[in-house]
């Protein structure tokens, strides 16, 4: 599949418009192959069994997380040491951080965040994602935020070129 430019106009093209009701029909179920758990702001940590993805990003988000439980070797304790069982979202109605005008790939559920405890936005190009996660993703041609000019966001995948 061919992704939509990462802006407003591109965006609502290809996915639709995420303020109209009509938006929801878009969204599914994605339940990943291995655990994955959400922590807080407080620190409680809560299982996630599925979240809600765009229909338009189902499959290679199938084919992406297929690809890594099996070079994990399908062990969930694998997955765990290198922290990919943490979720940090995909669905959100949002703007990107600090702009009060541009849509987040994630208005869209088309992008999602692995490992925000670990991965934090940086301008030093600093990331601990294994190699293989992002092999996985850029070969479903997902952009990686480890992969942005100005404001690296290496927990960041999504479904749009910057």
């Amino acid at each position: 599949m061919i992704w939509p430019h990462d802006d407003n106009a591109s965006l609502i093209a290809f996915y639709g418009d995420p303020s109209r009701r009509v938006f929801a029909q878009n969204l599914v179920p994605f339940t990943p192959p291995w655990r994955m758990s959400y922590k807080d702001d407080d620190g409680r940590v809560t299982p996630v069994k599925h979240f809600v993805v765009h229909r338009k990003c189902f499959d290679a988000l199938t084919r992406i997380f297929a690809a890594i439980w099996t070079a994990y070797g399908r062990d969930q304790a694998r997955i765990e040491a290198d922290n990919l069982h943490w979720f940090g979202g995909c669905y959100a109605q949002r703007n990107v951080r600090g702009s009060s005008e541009k849509l987040s790939c994630h208005a869209f559920a088309a992008a999602i965040d692995i490992d925000p405890e670990h991965e934090p936005m940086n301008r030093n190009h600093i990331s601990r994602m294994p190699q293989i996660v992002i092999d996985a993703f850029k070969a479903e041609g997902a952009f990686w935020g480890g992969d942005f000019k100005t404001r690296q966001d290496p927990m960041h995948f999504q479904f749009a070129t910057e």
